[in-house]
């Protein structure tokens, strides 16, 4: 089957198996309302703003490209409407895999036809799998990632130990040039962020162990003490490696694709901030790379950073690179490439065991870990997208391709919290004490919708009596529906809400009231051309990292003030065509950009702002250099490109700027775009009444926790 037709076949399968989010509960099902447990009540006000996105252009998943399946995931993708899909492409793949070929790649075997012998030439175009699986993406306007690991066959060395599975390449000048062929826009249908090698401070540098990943003996074991000492001189080696390749591939990849096409370092890891034995220096690992980049390669940019987190420590990475970029806003923002909640521990498998290998962690379990994460990410704000692992896996991936395309509880659960509106509303907990016996939750309400998204991390049942206030005129009298989530099952219940609900160890449960109306952020290509031709490019954010933030030459992670950036924020969701600002207590504006091939004309801009405040937008089409800008503090905005000519507008890029500026911190809004009047005018009404008093919160709300803490 081509991918290019899967998201019709993938549409037909999804049909059979998507449950509705409020189909009546099945007879036989057990009733939602048990009495017992810890019990207290709440309310949500969804009078207040609380805190102004649902960040859904953040979410993104991450899956390996040897995985064929993903690739029967597209109405999948299409319903969750995330922002970003990452992707792992090893050159080197056969040192761990050997029997496995690469469908991203095209390569010439030791054996002729046979594909399961050593590759000895990777030819300098993509395989046409991956070509495919990029226009798939392109086509849902997800923003499409890619790790580049390892050299290419004809550059590889003859073995590499267990400890570094992916080293360097033997000519890295040669490498880089093929790369940088190889990565050419020509052979993309869509621009990629780019991002060079996985985890480099022990994967690039091979550190001799008793054997190689073939089996053979290459060392006798050696005594920890000196193990160590070797380590931390690899470490220090690989700072410098890195940097190299990254300013040489950097070079080659600029001769051959568009200022579109963006290149980023470097999925670090938590360790990498960490000073205990990992460099003969007391430096960490992170902070060497970019000294040495600075010193032996001045003025080399990095689009972008991106990070794995798979041990909970995603907090204390942020705080690590605020410590040692800050102020430094060129290097872009962040990405965790791959991430996976806490409960799933370091597994490569996506498994969640002891030393035994018994399982420690439920489907549901791992569910209600990723949320409380979610909730903390969509604040941060340099955190741009968030990949998350396993996206087509065992039990604790969000699908399961064993038989058919099953959805697992963490799809279901995100499913949840992609249902919930756009603007952020008040929870308070009060005097209920249920906060500290483990729920969270969130609140959110748009024109047609009100909703409230609860999930308990603990081992315990709780008793929950919700209280829903300040409803708009809308939807007062509106029926309310509860779906609950259970460990019982992967397919969520749904009942009548009657005010009370209890949540098992592990559940979910979204409340919710309809006026009838449409969920804006459930539009796709609204800002399409009539005659099919735009096609989205790119978003850049612009990250506003305090310059005195961190105290200077502190022990790292644990610097006190690293915790938070300004809270300004700029983000684009291009799946629904909305863009978010915030303005927090920095100097610098909140903006976002977003470009397009080919955009309709005229553009409409449907602006709410709060509590009050005018938002900056312009166009600038590069193939002639032109701008057309507006400026509106509410209501619909038009921009007209009447006076562009077609030759530089049609088939040409571009790019749409957002900014939010000269308002009190605190000041949000929220920009959707599309080619369409009449939604625009139906988008402009807002979602609750002008919030009066304080100005709605944009506090990160981000806790570090101790470093090594797990």
């Amino acid at each position: 089957m081509t991918i290019t037709s899967v998201i019709a076949t993938a549409a037909t399968l999804f049909n059979l198996l998507s449950v509705p989010a409020f189909d009546p509960p099945s007879a036989g099902n057990q009733p939602l309302l048990v009495r017992g447990g810890t019990s207290g009540r709440i309310t949500a006000d969804f009078s207040q703003v609380e805190y102004f996105p649902n960040l859904k252009s953040k979410i993104g998943f991450a899956s390996n490209l040897r995985n064929v399946a993903i690739a029967d995931a597209g109405a999948f993708l299409d319903e969750l409407g995330p922002g970003m899909m990452c992707g792992h492409i090893e050159f080197d793949h056969w040192f761990k895999w050997q029997a496995d070929p690469v469908p991203a790649l095209s390569e010439q075997f030791e054996v002729p036809g046979d594909a399961t012998t050593r590759p000895v030439v990777t030819n300098p175009r993509p395989g046409q799998w991956l070509t495919d699986y990029e226009q798939m993406l392109g086509d849902l306007d997800l923003t499409i990632f890619f790790q580049l690991s390892g050299a290419p066959a004809q550059f590889q060395v003859a073995r590499t130990a267990k400890s570094a599975p992916h080293p360097a390449p033997t000519d890295p000048a040669a490498a880089a040039a093929f790369v940088g062929q190889w990565v050419a826009d020509a052979n993309h249908p869509y621009p990629v962020r780019w991002s060079l090698w996985n985890e480099p401070g022990h994967e690039l540098n091979a550190v001799d162990r008793k054997m190689d990943v073939t089996g053979r003996e290459i060392m006798a074991k050696e005594s920890k003490p000196n193990l160590e000492i070797r380590n931390r001189d690899q470490r220090n080696s690989a700072a410098e490696v890195i940097t190299d390749l990254y300013a040489l591939y950097r070079q080659a990849m600029a001769k051959t694709t568009g200022r579109y096409t963006t290149f980023g370092l470097s999925s670090f890891i938590a360790a990498d901030f960490n000073v205990d034995k990992l460099t003969s220096d007391s430096d960490v690992f992170f902070k060497d790379v970019f000294d040495n980049l600075i010193a032996n390669h001045p003025g080399t940019a990095v689009d972008f950073l991106s990070f794995n987190s798979f041990n909970g420590n995603w907090p204390n990475i942020l705080s690590g690179v605020r410590s040692v970029l800050a102020g430094k806003i060129a290097t872009g923002p962040i990405i965790l490439s791959q991430y996976a909640p806490r409960s799933l521990r370091v597994n490569d498998d996506g498994s969640s065991s002891d030393a035994g290998g018994t399982v420690t962690a439920t489907p549901l379990d791992v569910a209600t870990d990723m949320m409380t994460d979610l909730a903390q990410m969509e604040r941060a704000t340099d955190l741009q997208h968030v990949c998350m692992a396993y996206w087509v896996s065992n039990q604790y991936g969000f699908l399961s391709d064993k038989s058919a395309m099953v959805m697992r509880a963490r799809y279901q659960v995100l499913r949840m919290f992609t249902q919930l509106p756009i603007l952020r509303t008040r929870l308070d907990f009060g005097a209920s004490g249920l906060e500290a016996q483990g729920l969270h939750g969130l609140a959110g309400i748009n024109s047609g919708t009100a909703a409230v998204m609860l999930w308990n991390s603990s081992a315990n049942r709780l008793d929950i009596g919700l209280d829903l206030a300040g409803l708009p005129v809308a939807l007062q009298g509106a029926p309310a529906q509860v779906t609950l989530m259970s460990e019982a099952s992967d397919t969520p219940d749904t009942a009548p809400f009657t005010g009370d609900l209890t949540l098992p160890p592990h559940g979910v449960a979204l409340v919710s009231l309809s006026a009838g109306r449409d969920d804006p952020l459930t539009r796709r290509h609204a800002v399409a051309a009539a005659d099919g031709q735009t096609r989205f490019l790119a978003t850049t954010s612009y990250t506003d990292r305090a310059p005195a933030v961190c105290a200077a030459n502190a022990r790292l992670p644990k610097v006190k003030g690293c915790a938070a950036n300004t809270g300004t924020y700029g983000f684009y969701d291009s799946v629904r065509s909305v863009a978010y600002l915030g303005k927090g207590t920095g100097a610098a504006p909140a903006r976002v950009t977003a470009s397009y091939e080919t955009l309709p004309s005229p553009l409409y801009a449907a602006i709410a702002a709060y509590p009050a405040g005018q938002v900056d937008l312009s166009v600038t089409f590069d193939a002639c250099a032109q701008t057309v800008a507006a400026t509106s503090a509410g209501g619909v905005a038009v921009l007209d490109f009447a006076g562009v000519p077609r030759s530089c507008r049609v088939g040409q890029p571009a790019t749409v700027t957002l900014s939010l500026d000269g308002v009190p911190s605190g000041s949000q809004a929220e920009v959707y775009l599309s080619s369409s009047r009449a939604d625009a005018t139906a988008l402009a009404a807002p979602s609750v009444p002008q919030p009066t008093g304080a100005l709605p919160s944009v506090d990160e709300g981000l806790v570090v926790p101790p470093f090594g803490s797990e």
